[in-house]
């Protein structure tokens, strides 16, 4: 689920800025930059991070803001001179000025250099402190999403009941038209039939084209995809799988409909269950 947590906090004279972004994905991808000091507790704090997003792309950022008086990188004053030794050359060799200011060749590689900072481990905990409460941010943030989520999966599952109800309310219209359709097929062909083995070939094809066992079965499958949207924990994947055997139904329905306004239904199920899949992949 997508979500997004920031926090800042003054340590030892440095401002902190800590920020979390999360997209969707079916497993736990974490990718943090973090300032020289804490890179050896990227492990620590990527275990920290997993125990609360459990899964999604999640993107960590630390950055140290220094307050003056206090300096964050060092010039490095050989590779500047270098840097300006080559300007010259282009010049002779060019005819043409080449721009020396020092406000360009501060963007160029190497130039700076980060301080050499160390952590202690007061001020490691401060930026604990710090990460906790992006993570309190970013479930605030997620679980107003959720709401929204939750709601939407239900309006498009209640759709999908209402039009189990619809193709419920014209199945015996379908049997009876199917029938009809059948015999008259079969004086078109003046044909002398026995009647006994008409009857029970006529029996065996209706029975194919009942529809009870799917709707039945598809309406379990909506009363379940509810159950486990109420459930507290972690759900999504299951709800993706109730996803597909809901298709499936919906499938073997169109396929057994021979009737025109339940192949519209259909479609129209198959529709919503495209937008179940879709949020689906939003759910923890």
């Amino acid at each position: 689920m997508t979500g997004f947590g920031k926090a800042e906090l003054q340590v030892n004279g440095i401002r902190l800025q800590i920020e979390l972004r999360s997209l969707n994905s079916k497993s736990f991808d974490f990718k943090a930059r973090l300032p020289q000091a804490y890179q050896e507790k990227e492990i620590e704090i990527k275990e920290i991070v997993q125990k609360t997003m459990i899964r999604g792309k999640v993107d960590l950022s630390i950055n140290l803001d220094y307050d003056s008086g206090k300096e964050g990188y060092t010039i490095q004053e050989g590779v500047v001179k270098n840097y300006l030794q080559q300007l010259e050359q282009i010049e002779a060799q060019t005819g043409r000025k080449a721009s020396q200011a020092i406000e360009y060749i501060l963007r160029l590689p190497e130039v700076l250099k980060p301080a050499e900072v160390e952590a202690d481990d007061q001020e490691y905990k401060e930026v604990l402190n710090g990460l906790a409460e992006a993570l309190k941010r970013m479930v605030d943030f997620r679980s107003t999403e959720g709401k929204k989520l939750f709601a939407d999966l239900e309006e498009h599952i209640d759709n999908i009941e209402s039009r189990i109800a619809r193709v419920e309310a014209l199945k015996e219209e379908r049997l009876e038209k199917r029938k009809q359709n059948l015999m008259q097929k079969f004086e078109e062909t003046k044909l002398e039939l026995d009647e006994n083995r008409f009857e029970q070939e006529m029996i065996f094809y209706i029975e194919k084209l009942d529809i009870n066992e799917e709707l039945v079965r598809l309406k379990s499958h909506c009363e379940y995809f509810k159950e486990t949207m109420n459930q507290s924990d972690a759900q999504g994947r299951k709800l993706g799988f109730i996803g597909q055997e809901i298709g499936r139904e919906i499938n073997t329905l169109g396929a057994k409909a021979y009737h025109s306004e339940i192949q519209k239904i259909v479609v129209e199920m198959k529709d919503e269950l495209e937008k179940i899949k879709e949020q689906s992949l939003n759910v923890l």
